[in-house]
């Protein structure tokens, strides 16, 4: 799937390496010229800067190895989490089905790192409650790094309240709220400071439903889809085995329903809910012993499952015999973008939202873009303005002298490609 570069990670790059020349954290709009000078929230600053010094050592290759590097140690992690009292049959199946639901994310995509630090926080959840005290201080502190990676940190936020909140519950002292506490605090660890504690919350739950709609990965899953056959099989699993034999401290299956409830909102979340999900039966099937036919056939299904993700990889055989700089502008207008550098330099340009970031990467800083993957930068430009040009709506030339442009860059299926063709200038 590392076969089709993601196109954000355009200008995480760009981000990374102003970070690197000029020192400044990306809390200023400098990219475009709809939206320069106003305030961002830099969550993914680290991220950034960690993309861009592996992308300058090692080019797109080496991201792609480091960011596989991160979704083995999470699907690792997961078979450490079930360990105990699993045949190992049952363990490499809930695994794989973690891998399978992961497959429509792998990609080189900053959501990496939300993914990894859920794997590690539930882990410590688990080991807390075999009797550790240290875990709860270690999520505390391990907030402070991930607050500067990624939004997701939330999660993190989360699972160490409902751990305080169940031992401040068993031993009714406040004190024990003080990690929680402490990590409140280190989310507050940031070049935003409590803003970028805030902005997560505002996200997911304030940010304008019209722009929110305009994004894919913000939208309910279609379950109509092909891609949606791993969300399909996790939610048989959970119906047909169900969680409300879980016996334990930390509460997974509420964590596990709550995270199934958000992400049928937002598909953006399935890969928390895939790994929860199996977390949570695998701690459900410990005491529901099962027979041995039905071992069997969770080998088949890891067997099956794993020729299924190898099947799908096969679509990109073609891509994966060519260079890797090759592959990761392959889905975007590189032929464009280097004609445009060569003959408009620094003129004002439209162009489609999902190559923002691409033509940041290709074209700045002598050329701004117009809008680009960075919502928190473009909501209302998003689903309006940017959304009347592109559907060609009475009145589209009109935005478009109001905003100065000189050139257009857009697939030509949509419908300003075949009005510009009547247009005069």
């Amino acid at each position: 799937m590392f076969a089709r570069a993601d196109p954000d990670l355009f200008w995480h790059i760009k981000e990374g390496e102003k970070l690197v020349m000029s020192g400044r954290f990306p809390v200023v709009e400098e990219f475009s010229f709809t939206a320069a000078g106003k305030s961002m929230v830099a969550g993914e600053w680290l991220a950034d800067l960690e993309i861009f010094l592996i992308y300058r050592t090692a080019g797109y290759a080496g991201l792609v190895c480091f960011h596989t590097v991160l979704f083995v140690a999470a699907l690792i992690i997961l078979f450490v989490f079930l360990r105990d009292e699993l045949p190992p049959a049952l363990r490499y199946f809930l695994v794989a089905m973690t891998a399978f639901a992961f497959i429509n994310f792998i990609a080189v995509r900053v959501h990496v790192y939300t993914i990894l630090f859920v794997a590690v926080y539930l882990l410590w959840a688990r080991l807390w409650e075999e009797g550790r005290r240290w875990p709860p201080w270690a999520m505390a502190a391990g907030l402070a790094l991930w607050v500067n990676l990624h939004g997701g940190f939330m999660v993190g936020w989360v699972i160490l309240g409902l751990l305080c909140l169940v031992r401040a519950y068993e031993s009714r002292r406040a004190a024990d709220l003080a990690p929680w506490a402490a990590g409140t605090l280190a989310c507050c660890l940031h070049p935003n400071g409590v803003t970028g504690f805030i902005y997560p919350v505002w996200f997911m739950a304030g940010a304008p439903s019209s722009s929110r709609s305009m994004i894919l990965e913000l939208m309910p899953i279609d379950f109509g889809q092909a891609s949606a056959s791993p969300y399909i099989l996790i939610l048989v699993m959970l119906c047909w085995f169900g969680l409300g034999g879980i016996r334990r401290r930390f509460p997974w299956a509420v964590l596990a329903l709550v995270m199934l409830a958000i992400s049928l909102h937002n598909r953006k979340m399935l890969p928390l809910l895939s790994w929860t999900a199996m977390a949570a039966l695998g701690l459900r099937l410990r005491q529901a012993p099962l027979m041995r036919w039905q071992i069997r056939m969770c080998a088949v299904g890891t067997c099956v499952l794993l020729i299924t993700m190898g099947c799908l990889e096969l679509r990109w055989r073609n891509r994966l015999l060519m260079s890797p700089a090759a592959v990761m502008e392959m889905d975007y207008p590189r032929a464009a973008a280097e004609f445009f550098a060569s003959r408009y330099e620094g003129r004002r340009l439209f162009h489609h939202f999902n190559w923002g970031g691409y033509l940041i990467y290709k074209l700045s800083p002598k050329t701004k873009v117009f809008i680009d993957g960075r919502l928190d930068a473009y909501w209302a430009l998003l689903s309006g303005d940017y959304a009347h040009m592109m559907d060609g709506r009475p009145g589209w030339s009109g935005l478009l002298d109001a905003y100065g442009i000189e050139a257009v860059m857009v697939p030509p299926w949509p419908r300003p490609a075949h009005l510009l063709q009547a247009d005069a200038r």
